[in-house]
């Protein structure tokens, strides 16, 4: 009873708000909080998980009218990225009441709700409630699951104690590297998907009441977007109309017959992960893929839930070019 009035009132109080949680706190975040990731699971309705050793802060993307779009985390330190909003990867999905932040390109949502960052897995955005919670990220002051007392109300004793007992069991989670105790006092996924529901509701009453200004902003964002992607299109057919893009087109034409791609096999017992520029498969034991002679090949490692980075060369693509490559 107390996990469903609990997840009752984070939903009421968020929707009451129309939309706190997500432009109104990035507004409000500072970029040197920190926050601890944990890969996660969900099983019997309890979230289990382990914590990576990289600390991630908040990097805040804005859009032309100077206004908050998106974030970015950031491996505390480094320029590494976990989370990307760069090139457009992440956008939330309304302009004025987004109920999360969608990279169609990872197929991942992100949301922030009581006190933690939820890395979801959505296929399909137009069903955001269909979700798989892959990773969250906790800021390093703040205490998941809960929520905080109405100002100058005091705790009882039995709340004093259980707090004091809490405490003692996210510091042995803590220890063994796993998530907080209190992270299971709100069910995650009933929490997550109400919000998302009753967020839409929301979301098409904010639309059918944009104002004026709001339309205008909107449509100077969709403007800018087709000038960016004529201005890339511009600069390719300069260049290919250059003297430098006729000698490569000669040189592309002249080896037309030529293998143009080399075949990597998995002759092991087990997946192995491989992958290029921009791009990872996951080679199960006796399957094959074609590499473009272009493109050099590389074992791959998953760095946080959706950057997967080169963990050693297998081969170089011009040295392979017609050839199998037996792993």
């Amino acid at each position: 009873m107390k996990k469903i009035i609990l997840s009752a009132f984070i939903l009421l109080t968020i929707a009451g708000k129309s939309q706190e949680g997500q432009l109104a706190h990035l507004n409000s975040v500072s970029e040197e909080l920190t926050h601890e990731r944990y890969r996660t699971n969900l099983s019997d309705g309890k979230l289990t998980g382990s914590k990576s050793t990289t600390i991630y802060q908040i990097e805040i993307e804005k859009n032309i009218h100077n206004k908050v779009k998106a974030f970015s985390f950031v491996n505390e330190g480094t320029s590494n990225k976990d989370v990307n909003a760069g090139f457009s990867w992440l956008e939330p999905n309304h302009y004025t009441q987004p109920s999360l932040f969608y990279s169609y390109r990872h197929k991942m949502g992100y949301l922030y709700l009581n006190n933690i960052y939820y890395g979801l897995k959505i296929s399909d955005i137009e069903k955001p409630e269909n979700f798989k919670i892959e990773a969250i990220y906790i800021p390093k002051t703040a205490k998941p699951g809960t929520e905080k007392k109405a100002e100058g109300e005091k705790l009882s004793l039995k709340e004093k104690m259980a707090a004091a007992k809490q405490k003692i069991k996210d510091e042995i989670a803590a220890a063994e590297g796993g998530l907080p105790a209190s992270i299971n006092q709100i069910d995650h996924q009933k929490t997550i998907t109400d919000y998302l529901v009753a967020m839409k509701e929301i979301q098409a009453k904010a639309t059918a009441n944009f104002s004026s200004e709001i339309k205008s902003e909107i449509a100077a964002i969709e403007q800018s977007k087709k000038d960016k992607n004529q201005k890339i299109k511009d600069v390719n057919n300069a260049y290919w109309a250059s003297e430098e893009g006729q000698r490569v087109l000669r040189e592309r034409r002249k080896n037309q017959g030529a293998p143009s791609f080399y075949t990597v096999v998995n002759n092991g017992s087990t997946p192995i992960d491989i992958g290029g520029n921009g791009w990872h498969e996951t080679l199960n034991s006796g399957s094959k893929h074609e590499v473009n002679c272009s493109g050099d090949l590389y074992y791959k490692k998953l760095e946080g839930c959706c950057s997967w980075e080169d963990a050693g060369l297998i081969t170089k693509g011009s040295d392979a070019c017609g050839k199998t490559i037996n792993l």
